[in-house]
């Protein structure tokens, strides 16, 4: 996933996120860790992490 103009957000190597069961805590570490989340704005950053947690989670 690439944010507009800010780079990658990878989250394709936590375990579960193609199948939608990944754990939360470890995509949030992962989107965290991105460098198109750190580049991103405060409002950017809570879209991009409601987003992944939707796709990647059963809960989210």
């Amino acid at each position: 996933m690439e944010t507009q103009c800010r780079g990658p957000i990878d989250v394709s190597k936590v375990a579960g996120f193609a199948t939608g069961n990944a754990d939360p805590d470890d995509l949030r570490r992962a989107v965290v860790a991105s460098p198109g989340y750190t580049r991103a704005t405060e409002a950017e950053q809570a879209a991009l992490l409601k987003i992944v947690l939707h796709v990647g989670t059963a809960v989210g």
